[in-house]
């Protein structure tokens, strides 16, 4: 009886382990602009790009982000806000157990013109002669 509790004890040990082990990865890191400063409230998009599924999460007030629970694969990751262009990046390929970490610079977006030109046409008599 004795040395079956202990197979019990050993073998609950093991089980138990194994379920404080994580099978997934996360992607994490910062985002900032040009001059170095962070950039809040962006979405980040990472997308597998196996599967096409994708999560979006927003950067916090320090420009950080953190991606948690993705399967071990190829992804891409993008960034948008108002104001910037975006920014993607990939394949990053996750391994199991990796936290991959980026450091994200966004570019200000350029300022987009329109200019509609328009001319008046003379009026031409026909009749006046040249």
């Amino acid at each position: 009886m004795k040395r079956q509790l202990a197979y019990l004890f050993v073998i609950s040990a093991c089980a138990s382990g194994l379920q404080a082990q994580t099978t997934n990865a996360e992607i994490l890191g910062t985002v900032r602009d040009a001059s170095g400063g962070v950039v809040t409230q962006a979405k980040v998009t990472v997308k597998n790009i196996e599967t096409g599924i994708g999560r979006d999460i927003e950067t916090n007030a320090d420009g950080r982000f953190r991606m948690p629970q993705l399967q071990p694969g190829s992804y891409s990751i993008s960034v948008t806000k108002s104001g910037f262009g975006t920014l993607t990046q990939g394949p990053v390929i996750l391994r199991l157990n990796q936290a991959a970490e980026f450091d994200l610079k966004l570019q200000v977006a350029g300022v987009a013109e329109t200019v509609n030109v328009t001319a008046d046409t003379p009026l031409i008599n026909p009749t006046f002669p040249f």
